[in-house]
């Protein structure tokens, strides 16, 4: 489905001024056929060269933006190298919101930097791990065998970002987190990565500027609102999961919902929602390929809090500064709809400057009021 895929990337750029959009994730599953070892290398290359092709939409627009591996694109955990090659740190570097990745050549765990109204994010990209690489109590030649495939080097690694920007407010955006129901992926939970308890005890819990973790793979919607997080009050933590590749017209997972994820820095809300640009449809819900719908308009639209710090310059911005005197009223000129009105400002003075503004007020008290000029007469 690349027309639907381009179809949403194109949107966003469209849309990126006049909707201010600051940022957008990609948690993962970039391709399709990269899951298991007897998967095509060949088919596999085609899926990710059509993707880098497409993400090159937004690059092309200067969109900041970031994309993590999932399940699909490393073999579900066993290797990065192909995503690596279409998408290594390289390709990101050189943009403004680049901040780092974890390793030289490996774009597994990357972090972006960003700053919207004063306000400083950064956003943490964790990497996808499966099998017995996240089990511990994984046996000695399991663990041998994912030597730099364990989440440990990861972890730590997430600990030093955070703690060298305690300024900022930190999202984590991973594949897999937290499941349909909302519990986090552990050995107990899940089939395929059981690490989600790992990036919650080990780096989310611990560290208070973190305040929302984003992921998908499930083909599903689900949202956690954890409160006096770790008894710190009014610490709030927003866990939420959307992947609406299962998501159905005719028969068909030709879909392509974003999630629109809309930020108040001032009032500390999000109001989300979620879009298909190729649809031209808000309700997501309403395309679930369970009958009847697992969801509602509530699932998929809603207004939360956030825990976002107060540590930013909230600055007003102007273009002029001075001393005012009082008002003077230069006349009213009576105009019909369409024309022009004229008024002939009397008794100025050489080499003064001077400001105006001009109101417009029709038949039912509607007023209209010009923005502020300023001009200098000459001698």
């Amino acid at each position: 489905f690349r027309d639907v895929y381009a179809s949403m990337n194109a949107w966003l750029v469209r849309n990126q001024d006049a909707r201010r959009i600051a940022y957008t994730f990609h948690t993962g599953d970039i391709v399709e056929k990269w899951t298991r070892q007897v998967d095509v290398e060949g088919r596999a290359r085609e899926q990710f060269q059509a993707a880098s092709d497409l993400m090159k939409i937004l690059e092309r627009a200067g969109h900041p933006h970031g994309v993590v591996p999932g399940n699909h694109d490393n073999i579900t955990g066993r290797s990065n190298d192909l995503f690596n090659e279409y998408f290594p740190p390289s390709r990101y570097e050189r943009t403004p919101w680049w901040g780092d990745s974890w390793r030289r050549n490996d774009n597994l765990n990357h972090y972006d930097v960003i700053e919207v109204d004063g306000a400083k994010f950064l956003m943490l990209y964790l990497g996808y791990f499966g099998g017995p690489c996240s089990w511990p109590q994984a046996t000695k030649e399991a663990r041998a065998w994912c030597a730099d495939k364990s989440p440990d080097d990861t972890i730590e690694w997430a600990n030093r970002v955070i703690a060298k920007h305690r300024d900022h407010n930190v999202i984590v955006a991973t594949h897999n987190y937290i499941n349909s129901n909302g519990s986090l992926a552990s050995p107990d939970t899940s089939r395929w990565n059981e690490i989600g308890y790992r990036y919650w005890e080990e780096v989310i819990f611990p560290n208070e500027n973190v305040f929302m973790v984003l992921s998908g793979h499930n083909q599903a919607v689900a949202l956690n609102i954890k409160r006096d997080v770790g008894g710190v009050k009014g610490r709030i933590v927003v866990e939420m999961m959307a992947d609406y590749a299962g998501h159905m017209i005719e028969g068909r997972r030709a879909v392509g919902f974003l999630r629109l994820l809309q930020v108040d820095v001032d009032a500390k809300t999000m109001a989300v929602n979620s879009y298909s640009p190729w649809l031209d449809e808000h309700n997501a819900w309403e395309y679930d390929r369970f009958t009847p719908s697992r969801y509602d308009d509530s699932d998929d639209e809603f207004t939360i809090e956030i825990d976002i710090n107060d540590i930013y310059d909230k600055r007003v911005e102007t273009s002029l500064i001075g001393v005012s005197a009082p008002l003077d009223d230069l006349g009213a000129v009576p105009a019909e709809a369409d024309t022009e009105a004229t008024l002939t400002w009397e008794s100025l003075k050489p080499r003064t400057s001077y400001h105006w503004y001009a109101e417009a007020r029709d038949a039912a008290g509607t007023v209209a009021r010009s923005a502020a000029r300023t001009f200098t007469t000459g001698r």
